[in-house]
């Protein structure tokens, strides 16, 4: 398997990891449940450098909410990707970069 396309898995992993917490957290998935606790324990370290932007929105803590630290998130690991693959595929093609 070449490199890039791990490089998408891994990528592709992250943003549904990331999609499948904002929808439990939008219908208001208890933290107490196991498989709920796991997928917030494995997409905190992603989402926890942005958790001031809930606070500062004043998102509640628990039931429903839009959790703007993991659309935020989304966002941009999307757009770095896409950057970095735009670049990758410039460089390995010739072109020179304006």
């Amino acid at each position: 398997m070449q490199r890039k396309y791990v490089g998408a898995a891994l990528v592709g992993l992250i943003e549904g990891l990331l999609l499948l917490r904002l929808v439990a957290l939008l219908f208001a998935a208890r933290p107490d449940n196991p498989w709920i606790a796991l997928l917030l324990a494995l997409t905190a370290p992603v989402t926890a450098p942005l958790g001031m932007l809930d606070q500062w929105a004043g998102q509640p803590r628990f039931g429903a909410r839009l959790e703007l630290a993991t659309l935020v998130a989304m966002l941009l690991i999307a757009y770095s990707s896409g950057a970095w693959l735009w670049w990758s595929e410039r460089r390995a093609t010739g072109h020179k970069l304006h």
